[in-house]
């Protein structure tokens, strides 16, 4: 193909992360418009509504992690999520409860794992929420404030191959389509999901201090406004 072809991808594979990695390596690719994979967003996203179920106790930090339950490679990074919440615990200087609401369908074969994380989870303000109704998932997401979002966060190699990372990250988008704050992991797709809104983090440390930071330093409602309207170009109807 001659360098001025066209191609459109709809797996976002090629997204923006992965083209610049690949002028970093000075790697050649055909021109590519990167097509982002359309989301179903919840039709009741009035502010009002979603702030009327957030916030009930001010003390409480309430994180949801919402993915398939699977380990090995583009896993969610459930195992560092827990990590994390026990050091956000075991500071005594913080006045702040951190709860984390794993939410997800266990993949086929992969019911040990979930087991584990049960198990690792046991003695943590961790609740595990599998299989559950739309109806539960939305309530949530309206009650939760942050969303973590950690695919790649276990690699130990950050040049690894740009597939284990996350292509796009359809739940980030959910979650701050219901107010949520994203916290992502800084590499792949999901990075151009939040825009100027949410956090980046390198790792499990960073996890810890940007979540302490961004809960005593909370959006505001007109924030939360605005970002919950950028989210609106990934649903549906920005595609029809």
């Amino acid at each position: 193909c001659q360098p001025r072809c066209q191609y459109k991808f709809g797996h976002v594979k090629f997204s923006t992360p992965v083209l610049k990695d690949l002028e970093q390596r000075n790697m050649m690719y055909p021109a590519i418009d990167v097509v982002y994979p359309p989301v179903e967003l919840s039709q009741d996203t009035a502010l009002a509504d979603i702030l009327k179920h957030k916030g009930k106790d001010p003390k409480r930090v309430k994180i949801v992690q919402l993915g398939r339950i699977f380990s090995g490679r583009q896993n969610k990074g459930h195992r560092v999520a827990i990590q994390a919440l026990r050091a956000l615990n075991a500071n005594a200087s913080d006045s702040l409860v951190y709860e984390l609401n794993i939410i997800g369908n266990i993949h086929p074969r992969f019911e040990r794992y979930a087991k584990l994380l049960q198990t690792e989870a046991a003695d943590l303000e961790v609740k595990f929420h599998f299989g559950v109704k739309s109806t539960t998932l939305l309530r949530l997401l309206d009650e939760g404030d942050f969303i973590w979002h950690l695919t790649g966060v276990d690699l130990m190699d950050e040049n690894s191959d740009p597939a284990s990372y996350e292509h796009f990250g359809i739940s980030v988008v959910e979650g701050m389509s219901h107010g949520l704050v994203p916290i992502i992991y800084r590499k792949g797709g999901v990075t151009e999901i939040p825009g100027q809104f949410g956090y980046e983090v390198s790792g499990a440390e960073t996890l810890v201090t940007t979540t302490r930071y961004a809960a005593h330093h909370r959006q505001t409602p007109a924030e939360q406004a605005a970002m919950m309207e950028h989210v609106r170009q990934f649903g549906k109807e920005a595609f029809t």
